[in-house]
């Protein structure tokens, strides 16, 4: 079995342009499900990567497909998928949880957008089942009150345009990210959000570093028995408003400030129980406390730069680097003479 410390092998040339990653920190039916999902689908050019922090048996002799990264100290989704990055080889980093399932062809829409160096992630169209059109998560959306929302969940595939739209970024049912881009932030994955909300604060990173997300609705995948992580409410609590606080500047701080009490208000109607309740609002005043982190992390994304801005893709499909302003050359053209002036190069003599 593999380790963190993975090192490349062999010339880039060699390397793939896919890494599929499933993290599976739980139940291992649910992995195996993918797995045999992922096997019997998967494109050429990629290799499968399982992140665990625990052993693993391999019952099926699988480890001359897949690799299986453990990463003992991994308690949480972030942190599995911080190790992953880092061992992945491929341009294109694609994320499934276990217990997702997929068809033949799934990925060849959404790798297609990594062409436009600007894409640094592609949200797939996440149905409930291969025979109920019912969407999960069609991308994701972020109000400047704090609120974390899915978009399209519940809705029917059928309404949904089959054109690709641009998106906050894509959930952790299934995410595709350009591996580049990520190694580029500040921290991609952060466990200090909460494993509910990295993929929103993934998804923020990579838009205040200037790079767009897209829907493909071609590209699908499965939910099935998949189920994202839950926290306590306290955690989920802390996780929200350290998030909040990370981006209340990106959205204009007036305009986050005034908008966030009601974020908070909804989440108090829509709390279960009074344990919950108590759990999230001492959880958000708990994160209030971290201002110094905070500011470091939105230091640490300032120094970072806006570097998917500096690629555009014309529309002959070519692409072009954004340098700073040059100076305008030299006028090298020599300015008309008058008729009179001018010579018959074959007479010597002057125009008539």
């Amino acid at each position: 079995m593999d380790s963190v410390g993975i090192t490349r092998l062999g010339s880039p040339l060699s390397l793939p342009q896919l890494s599929i990653v499933i993290p599976a920190l739980s139940t291992l039916d649910a992995l195996e499900t993918t797995l045999v999902s992922v096997l019997q689908n998967r494109p050429q050019d990629c290799e499968v990567v399982v992140v665990l922090n625990r052993a693993y048996d391999d019952p099926y002799s699988l480890s001359g497909e897949v690799r299986f990264l453990v990463v003992r100290e991994a308690q949480s989704l972030a942190q599995s998928l911080s190790a992953a990055v880092q061992a992945c080889r491929g341009m294109v980093v694609h994320v499934l949880a276990a217990g997702v399932e997929v068809d033949e062809g799934w990925t060849d829409a959404a790798m297609e957008h990594f062409i436009d160096n600007r894409v640094a992630a592609v949200a797939p169209l996440v149905l409930a089942e291969r025979d109920d059109v019912t969407i999960c998560a069609a991308g994701l959306g972020y109000s400047c009150g704090g609120r974390r929302s899915v978009l399209a969940e519940g809705s029917d595939a059928e309404t949904l345009a089959a054109k690709a739209v641009d998106v906050l970024g894509p959930t952790h049912f299934a995410a595709f990210y350009r591996r580049e881009s990520l190694l580029k932030l500040a921290q991609a994955f952060d466990p200090a959000v909460g494993d509910e909300r990295i993929d929103v604060d993934t998804a923020l990173q990579l838009k205040q570093a200037g790079y767009r997300a897209v829907l493909e609705p071609r590209s699908r995948a499965y939910r099935g028995g998949a189920e994202m992580p839950r926290a306590s409410a306290f955690a989920a609590g802390r996780g929200a408003e350290r998030l909040f606080w990370r981006n209340v500047s990106a959205f204009g701080r007036a305009r986050s400030l005034l908008t966030h009490p009601f974020t908070l208000l909804s989440e108090l109607f829509a709390a279960r129980s009074f344990g919950e309740k108590c759990g999230g609002l001492l959880g958000r005043l708990a994160a209030v406390a971290d201002v110094v982190s905070l500011r470091r992390h939105q230091r640490r994304l300032a120094e970072v730069g806006q570097p998917g801005l500096a690629f555009v893709v014309t529309s002959t499909g070519d692409r072009i680097r954004i340098d700073a302003a040059h100076p305008h050359p030299a006028s090298t053209v020599k300015p008309k003479q008058p008729a009179e002036r001018r010579y018959d190069g074959e007479s010597g003599g002057r125009a008539a």
